[in-house]
């Protein structure tokens, strides 16, 4: 009895390995087959359709584990998206303050005359906090 399991089971593997149950286009749009009642009286036929269904099995958990992955990932994902919108909204800022700060240090000494001291002083403090502030900015952000 024994040697008809072995031989039983040597006939199974070897009709797998003739005829795959993978998942390729053709039997995924191949009409079902239903099965008849000799079909399914035959030992060798229940083994196989006992292994075909633990496949099954360990494919859906082997597939539920990707699907927590792609979540997982789908959230990391959104995670640096939102620190790359910071990023940039911060890049932004260093930008236009410094550009702005600049452009005072830059005018500054053309309008020094006609300027008071006071105006003067407070276009500098400007121009200074501005380039500053965008700096402290750029620095936060890296």
């Amino acid at each position: 009895m024994s040697d008809d399991v072995q031989t039983n089971d040597q006939e199974i593997e070897a009709a797998e390995e003739r005829t795959p149950l993978t998942s390729s286009k053709s039997n995924r749009f191949s009409t079902t087959r239903e099965l008849t009642e000799k079909e399914l009286a035959r030992p060798e036929s229940v083994q196989f359709l006992l292994k075909e269904i633990e496949r099954l099995e360990n494919e859906v958990v082997r597939l539920e584990e990707y699907r927590e992955r792609f979540h997982e990932a789908d959230k990391a994902k959104l995670v640096l998206d939102q620190r790359l919108q910071v990023s940039i909204a911060k890049d932004i800022v260093f930008t236009v303050n410094v550009a702005i700060g600049l452009a005072l240090f830059g005018i500054l000494p053309s309008v020094w005359s006609v300027l008071t001291t006071v105006q003067n002083l407070v276009g500098f403090g400007f121009a200074l906090v501005l380039v500053i502030s965008g700096v402290v900015a750029k620095c936060k952000a890296a």
